[in-house]
């Protein structure tokens, strides 16, 4: 895997594509194969055209590839949060429980202190702070916020079904399908 991601990185680093590459590189220390997003923008652009106006043309097909893939990963992102955070995360009581004196145990217990007794997590991180953390990742999962990260990180760049009609359209399904064929000896 490493070889094809080093390709890339070569392929993108183009004369074409060597100040986008490089600019983006700029700001950030990651080194640039450990990031495959990046190296898929980088080859799109690598792989462009001139076009007549002296614009520079990305490979669009490429750009489809691309953004067909960035679009599932605010949804894989969603995913493995709501399965670190478990159940808790829709369960949890409120902030009013978890500061409210009403007195409701046996002992005098308050809710408040049953909550931070019994919703108590890691010994030194307080109650409250890991209820944030839930209601954060609630927010962004399910709640006002999923509208403006969720919905906006699928159609943002375009209906995936447009990127998926024009992906079959520049993709050349056929020859692949007739050289995969040739490959295995099908005849």
């Amino acid at each position: 895997m490493w070889s094809s991601v080093r390709r890339l990185w070569l392929l993108s680093t183009t004369a074409r594509g060597e100040g986008v590459c490089r600019q983006r590189q700029a700001h950030r220390d990651d080194p640039p194969e450990r990031d495959p997003v990046f190296l898929r923008h980088c080859l799109r652009s690598a792989e462009g055209h001139p076009t007549k106006a002296g614009n520079y043309e990305i490979d669009l097909l490429l750009a489809n590839v691309c953004k067909q893939n960035v679009t599932r990963f605010p949804y894989e992102i969603v995913r493995l949060a709501e399965d670190i955070a478990g159940g808790l995360m829709v369960t949890m009581p409120g902030e009013k429980d978890f500061k409210s004196d009403t007195v409701v145990g046996r002992n005098g217990e308050t809710i408040g202190e049953i909550c931070n007794k019994f919703f108590a997590g890691q010994e030194g991180v307080k109650t409250e702070d890991r209820m944030r953390v839930l209601r954060f990742l609630e927010n962004i999962c399910l709640g006002a916020s999923a509208v403006g990260y969720r919905t906006e990180s699928m159609h943002g760049a375009g209906s995936p079904q447009a990127q998926r009609i024009m992906i079959a359209r520049q993709g050349g399904i056929e020859g692949k399908k007739a050289l995969a064929k040739n490959i295995a000896g099908i005849k």
